[in-house]
This record gives C-alpha cells, structure tokens and sequence, in this order.
C-alpha cells in the first residue's frame, strides 16, 4: 500500500495522494455494498427520520431533495415513502445498485444517478440538500472543500436547507 507514514505524538496517520485515495475509496464501497446497512448503526438511521423531519418543518416548506452522497438510500427511503421528492447522487455505482434495490423492494421509484458531489451540476435547485454520514470527510483538500461547497449552494434554493453531517474522527 503506498502512501507516506507522519507520526506525531502518540499517534500515527498515513496520508494518501488524491488518486489513491480515491481508489481505495472505490474498492472499499465495491467490496463492503452488499453489507453496508448491516455494517452502521441502525438506531443512527432510524434516528434520521425524525430529525430531518423536524428540520424540514421549522425551516421548510421543503419538497424536493437533494442527496449528493444517498449510498444505500437508507437515510432516504422514508422521506421517499412520505412524499417527499428525493434526487441521490452517489461515486460507487456499487451502493447506486443497493439503492435501487431498495427502492424496488418497497415499490418506489427516484432518480439515482453516479455522480461525484465535487463537480456535481444539475440543471435544477432544489428545497433542501443532504450530505449525511462520513460523506463530507472525503472532501479533503481546501480547494476541493471550497469547490463543494459552491455546488452545494448552486444547488439550493434561496432560503435552501443544508443538512450538512460532519464526523471529526480525530476525536477517537
């Protein structure tokens, strides 16, 4: 595995090129779709709902929704079943296969398409756009932040919501 090892303080890090990075990104999501939902928390995504809802209610009216890392669709499937309209967008065709998979075991329908949130450009806004779960962390270079957050905002309403999850795992 290349990349280079840093060590500071008790602690170590091994830090990656972008492209490795982004392979190992890949291989991780093909190898670990078919398991993914059986891998997280589930109270986390039963969890999501209620929040999200209560967000959607004090700064809505919000009806369509952008997702811009759905993976398995499971934070999803519930504002889909409640009538909300939800666009995903994914990097792993791998989860996009999941995610359909779900959507047609509970007879839904939504438009779920690979796409990568740095360069993401649809022709539409939208109410309210998510970016749940560890999927922020992999916008890892200042430019590419800056860059992701401009397409966030392209792609938000005036008075648009952002649900934007962060997980510092320098914590642990």
């Amino acid at each position: 595995m290349k990349g280079r090892q840093k060590s500071s303080g008790s602690s170590s890090h091994v830090r990656f090129s972008g492209s490795e990075r982004e392979n190992a990104h890949d291989r991780w999501y093909r190898a670990v779709a078919p398991y993914y939902d059986q891998l997280y928390d589930r109270s986390r995504t039963a969890r999501a709902y209620p929040f999200l809802q209560h967000l959607f209610l004090r700064y809505g009216p919000i009806h369509e929704v952008l997702d811009v890392a759905c993976g398995s669709f499971a934070l999803d499937l519930p504002l889909v079943r409640r009538g909300y309209e939800v666009v995903g967008r994914d990097r792993s065709k791998d989860m996009l296969r999941v995610a359909r998979g779900a959507l047609k075991a509970v007879g839904r329908n939504a438009d779920l398409d690979e796409a990568d949130m740095r360069t993401l450009h649809l022709s539409r806004e939208f109410d309210a756009l998510l970016c749940l779960g560890t999927a922020f962390n992999y916008v890892t270079s200042p430019s590419d932040v800056r860059r992701t957050l401009a397409v966030f905002r392209r792609h938000l309403r005036g008075g648009g919501l952002l649900v934007l999850d962060l997980t510092n795992f320098d914590a642990w």
